[in-house]
């Protein structure tokens, strides 16, 4: 009986010593976990593209079976902030797009705007008589045959220079 109490006393001791190893060893993957989350994150943090954003979205979202149910919400959480910078991104380099499209296009609008419309190589300069549009360059006025204008087709007897302001 004696023996049986030593061997019980024993395994209680193994078994105390076994449970702290575990915890130990627990808290070691907990660390490592939580370690594992901020490095993602920090990834995340690096990333500047809108590729780069839902790519790492979207292996998060692969990833995600492979994380304990306390990892989840972080893991979630970021996965959510991957997605909304990616289509920040995207929105941004959209409008920046636009943007550009837009001012060559009003460039271009208003180079066509102060074209000659019949050679379109030198600027307008004359203002037609008796129609008063403000359409051809002075070369063109003086070349031009038949004499129309070319924006009404009414014969024009003569020009002014135009005057700015």
């Amino acid at each position: 009986e004696a023996s049986l109490r030593q061997e019980v006393a024993s395994l209680r001791e193994e078994n105390a010593s076994a449970g702290e190893a575990n915890r130990a060893l627990q808290a070691d993957i907990d660390q490592l976990r939580s370690n594992h989350i901020h490095r993602l994150t920090e990834t995340f943090n690096g990333l500047t593209t809108a590729d780069e954003l839902s790519g790492f979205a979207m292996q998060l979202v692969d990833r995600q079976m492979a994380f304990t149910t306390s990892e989840l919400p972080q893991l979630q959480s970021l996965i959510v902030k991957a997605q909304q910078a990616a289509q920040q991104k995207m929105q941004a380099e959209l409008r920046q797009q636009m943007r550009q499209e837009m001012q060559q296009s009003n460039q271009r609008t208003r180079e066509e705007a102060t074209d000659c419309q019949v050679c379109q190589e030198r600027e307008r300069s004359v203002v037609l008589r008796p129609c008063n549009h403000f359409c051809i360059c002075l070369q063109c006025a003086q070349t031009m045959q038949p004499r129309q204008c070319p924006l009404c087709r009414q014969a024009f007897t003569g020009w002014s220079p135009a005057i700015f302001s």
